[in-house]
């Protein structure tokens, strides 16, 4: 507390303050910790503002001698002064909610364009694949994993079915399953057009544990870098992200 109060004091340097800043976007627990300041500090505001207009009233009740022609010029004061707060604090809190958020709001768009439906054609891999897709555009997810993953039991190198059963795992929020799915896809190295890396990515941006950040801008470099399938969402994230 002590040191985020330093920060809101003015106390320290421009790499001080930017270091702050940074560990705001990347540390979960240290952006709980400024918003639970920025919080309390308000609600002692508050507090204090009251018990001045309390003794404000008892004042003004005792002596009736305060002047008419001040009491506009404060009332307009304090109220300027209260819109200040106000729009600092909103600031703040919008700041540190989008900044946290941005990752997951990057992986949530691509989710939501790309993976609502499933459109599998039934030349693409028989009617286990299209019942599986089935299920997924129902929204029973459970049945469509089950479904993908009986067919890689019979073949655990089936493009399509590691493909869906990545996709449904990250939708049912089962992430380390997803990142192994999407981790065997990618070591599929005869396949031309392998989203497996950027699929990864997604996965990582959208569970956002510590590290996970970091670690999906590693594999979208290495995207850009080796001119892999995604690579223009990657260059876009990768902007996104700095």
């Amino acid at each position: 507390m002590e040191y985020i109060e330093d920060y809101f004091n003015g106390i320290k340097t421009d790499d001080q303050k930017k270091d702050f800043e940074q560990r705001i976007v990347n540390d979960v627990s240290f952006s709980e910790d400024v918003a639970f300041y920025i919080a309390t500090n308000a609600a002692l505001k508050e507090k204090l503002r009251n018990e001045k207009k309390e003794r404000f009233r008892e004042s003004y009740d005792q002596t009736k001698t305060i002047s008419m022609a001040a009491r506009p010029a404060k009332r307009i004061w304090r109220y300027a002064a209260a819109a200040s707060v106000v729009a600092l604090l909103g600031f703040l809190s919008w700041f540190l909610l989008n900044t946290h958020q941005s990752a997951q709001q990057l992986a949530e768009k691509y989710v939501e364009q790309n993976w609502t439906i499933l459109d599998v054609k039934m030349n693409d891999g028989g009617e286990d694949l299209q019942k599986g897709a089935a299920l997924f555009n129902d929204r029973k997810l459970e049945g469509a994993l089950a479904v993908f993953e009986g067919i890689l039991k019979k073949d655990s190198t089936n493009f399509d079915a590691l493909k869906y059963a990545g996709i449904t795992s990250l939708l049912l929020k089962q992430y380390e399953k997803a990142l192994d799915y999407f981790s065997l896809l990618a070591a599929e190295s005869e396949v031309h057009a392998n989203p497996g890396r950027l699929y990864e990515s997604v996965t990582l941006l959208k569970r956002n544990r510590g590290g996970d950040e970091t670690a999906a801008k590693i594999r979208l470099k290495e995207i850009v870098e080796k001119d892999m399938e995604g690579k223009k969402e990657a260059e876009q994230w990768l902007k996104q992200l700095r």
